[in-house]
């Protein structure tokens, strides 16, 4: 039997009837290798949407600054978790999850090892020597300077209205 249907239709090889693996619809069969999760622009798309996922992590830390800086506990942070836990929504688990190109990884691995090695020059070299890993790093680190930018410009736009409140 067929493991689908359209199976019947690839070409006969070596005298032998319709040999699987050579249709569209193969990839779907169970224990079809997975296909490679995109390239360069798809991986860099991914690296924005990680950055994105990350922002609410990114807000529980700033929020829990002041309380860690003089007990070491994280309220803000065990409380989103436990909210997250409660109701499905963990973007940061999300993120962990993406699943990048495999150049992508090669690369991650590239630059993992280089900082284990330690030197300046290693991991200097290795981010040069994975430009598509590096691009989306920095793609990554996007959404939070965007957000950053605008948390300052609105704190920016709040001082000078509470400047011009006093000075009226």
């Amino acid at each position: 039997m067929a493991a689908n249907y359209f199976d019947q239709f690839d070409a006969p090889s070596a005298g032998k009837p319709a040999s699987p693996g050579g249709n569209f619809f193969d990839q779907f069969d169970p224990g079809a290798a997975k296909l490679d999760s995109g390239g360069v622009v798809s991986d860099f798309v991914k690296s924005v949407k990680v950055g994105v996922q990350r922002l609410p992590g990114i807000a529980a830390g700033l929020a829990d600054l002041p309380i860690a800086a003089v007990s070491g506990a994280r309220p803000v942070t065990a409380a989103a978790d436990a909210i997250g836990k409660a109701t499905g929504f963990q973007p940061g688990k999300w993120a962990d999850e993406t699943k990048f190109s495999s150049g992508h990884e090669q690369g991650r691995k590239a630059v993992d090892e280089a900082w284990e090695q330690g030197d300046a020059g290693s991991i200097a070299m290795a981010y040069l020597q994975n430009p598509g890993y590096t691009a989306g790093q920095v793609a990554e680190s996007l959404p939070g300077m965007v957000a950053g930018g605008l948390v300052g410009r609105a704190l920016m736009g709040a001082g000078a209205a509470a400047a011009a409140g006093n000075a009226a």
